[in-house]
């Protein structure tokens, strides 16, 4: 079953399926071996556990678009920086740092 992680706190990632609900889900230990983090946004293969209590396992990621690390997101399709124009005065140095991150991404 294939879902998108839509949260993710302390380990557990809540998946969205459609069409079936949000499960809490766990990563097998082979990401932990292999050094592979999921990220909220990540599409993922799940296997059920139990399918009444809405819980699984994530067996798989599937390949990311891209992937940001402040937040740590994936899959991200557009973005919006906003800056205030007078109080306080804009930083345009740090602006410019998410502009050049957002194009080297390849985020709208």
């Amino acid at each position: 079953m294939q879902g998108k992680i839509v949260k993710g706190i302390a380990g557990f990632y809540y998946v969205h399926v459609a069409g079936r609900g949000i499960f809490e889900c766990k990563p097998k230990g082979i990401f932990r071996k292999e050094k592979i983090k999921p990220l909220v946004g990540d599409n993922v293969e799940i296997e059920l556990l139990d399918s009444r209590k809405m819980k699984g396992n994530i067996t798989g990621i599937l390949t990311r678009k891209n992937e940001l690390i402040r937040p740590a997101v994936a899959n991200v399709d557009q973005a919006l920086v906003i800056f205030a124009t007078d109080k306080p005065k804009p930083n345009f140095n740090l602006l410019d740092r998410f502009l050049i991150t957002m194009e080297q991404r390849q985020v709208e």
